[in-house]
């Protein structure tokens, strides 16, 4: 089974102001764009100094790194539970 991790982190004051778990790929792309014009419009960003990181993972402005990131789970998590 696979988890996708949706993160945005803050460059400048070095916190994640966002971090997101989804069960399929459609739903975290519809949000990474989502969130993505969230920070550009919020954070006053220049939409033109987009830098790309190659798959699912931008930088902003050089002020926000937003990504996708695939985890494989092996473990049920029933197993946990006991």
């Amino acid at each position: 089974m696979k988890v996708y991790e949706l993160t945005s982190f803050n460059i400048e004051n070095q916190f994640f102001n966002e971090k997101r778990f989804f069960s399929n790929m459609k739903a975290a792309k519809e949000q990474y764009e989502l969130l993505k014009d969230y920070l550009i419009y919020n954070h006053d960003l220049n939409p033109e100094s987009i830098e790309y990181w190659g798959g699912e993972k931008q930088i902003l402005d050089g002020k926000f790194i937003i990504c996708i990131t695939t985890h494989d789970v092996v473990k049920s998590a029933s197993g946990y539970l006991k």
